[in-house]
């Protein structure tokens, strides 16, 4: 009897220990936070892939994070590449010439909404540059047109893609990622994550920067740094070695990490940072190393070169053809309310205006 019952009680334990590996293994595939960026199954069920590599590979892991970066990380860097946003100048231009065909109609003193405007013309140059889809938000009465059934549209028809027109789907679909990282739930969320990234962030800078207006270059940059773009924070991790910070020693592992609205409103760099002064980017060293509206390195903005073509053509193009002049509008409007991953501001986007035809 003695012995049924060890028996049995090793039964239990091996069965207990089966089911906490699958709950875990379950867990960490289906249900941990990081569950659906694109990786190695096996590297998010266990560490022991890390230890293969070190161990058995005789430490080979770093040199597979390299391999890996390169199958998953860099597979859209391309698509955003400067030489792909030279080659859709035309594009950019003839948006820009739309949204000077709509303010033209406002050139007899009536009163809109130009925030909305510049909102539209970035939405509909995202949703071109990276789906290859027209949505036309220049057309609409309020400037605000949307949709977002595309995208599963798209993905649908997989079968007709090799003859479609290069969009980012068409990337996603076609490239050597795992067929779970190609499903229309996985692919929607990075088209969201990307266009909202793409045409918000942009269309804040170019609002303020729009409202201020001496010269171009400086006031762009200004308008980047003070219109903050998105808050979330930028951490990185030394995994292997403690980080020496002045008298301060940061643990091996600890998250370390600071948000643009911090960076950027330093007021050892910037004095008076919530003050709107492109002259601080006039003189010989304008450029401050920590102005990254951008971020830098390997982990830069994909859409920066699209961001900036954008920003100057769109400039351009409206102090050349445009006088306009922004009722009620106020520096308290461009203020940071709201940390929604993207920064919300006092004014909310809106930015009304009048405009008349310069020289007229």
């Amino acid at each position: 009897m003695e012995v049924i019952l060890g028996l049995l009680s090793w039964y239990l334990l091996c069965l207990t220990i089966v089911a906490y590996c699958a709950t875990v293994v379950f867990y960490r595939l289906f249900l941990h936070p990081l569950a659906r960026f694109p990786g190695p199954k096996l590297a998010a069920i266990s560490r022991w892939y890390e230890g293969y590599y070190n161990i058995v590979q005789n430490g080979r892991y770093t040199f597979k994070i390299a391999d890996l970066h390169k199958e998953y990380a860099n597979l859209l860097n391309p698509f955003f590449s400067k030489v792909k946003v030279h080659s859709r100048q035309e594009m950019l231009e003839r948006y820009l010439d739309e949204l000077c065909a709509r303010i033209f109609a406002f050139a007899d003193g009536e009163t809109f909404n130009f925030g909305a405007a510049i909102t539209a013309l970035t939405r509909d140059v995202a949703f071109d540059f990276i789906l290859g889809k027209r949505y036309k938000s220049l057309y609409a009465d309020d400037f605000d047109q949307q949709n977002s059934e595309d995208t599963e549209k798209l993905v649908a028809a997989k079968g007709r893609l090799e003859r479609a027109p290069s969009n980012i789907v068409y990337e996603i679909i076609n490239s050597n990622l795992p067929a779970s990282d190609k499903t229309t739930n996985r692919i929607f969320d990075e088209v969201a994550v990307i266009t909202g990234a793409g045409y918000e962030t942009t269309a804040g800078a170019l609002r303020t920067a729009i409202y201020h207006l001496p010269y171009l270059k400086a006031v762009l940059m200004e308008g980047l740094r003070i219109s903050l773009a998105f808050g979330t924070r930028l951490s990185r991790i030394a995994p292997d070695r403690d980080l020496l910070y002045g008298r301060w020693r940061i643990p091996a592992g600890t998250p370390v990490g600071m948000t643009l609205v911090i960076l950027h409103s330093d007021e050892n760099v910037y004095p008076e940072p919530r003050s709107f002064n492109p002259d601080r980017w006039m003189g010989p060293d304008g450029g401050a190393k920590s102005f990254a509206p951008f971020l830098r390195g390997t982990r830069a903005c994909l859409g920066m070169h699209l961001a900036w073509a954008e920003m100057n053509l769109l400039m351009a193009g409206l102090i050349d053809r445009f006088d306009f002049d922004f009722q009620n509008a106020k520096p308290d409007d461009f203020e940071p309310d709201s940390d929604q991953f993207t920064i919300g501001t006092k004014g909310k986007g809106v930015l009304n205006a009048t405009v008349s035809v310069s020289g007229g």
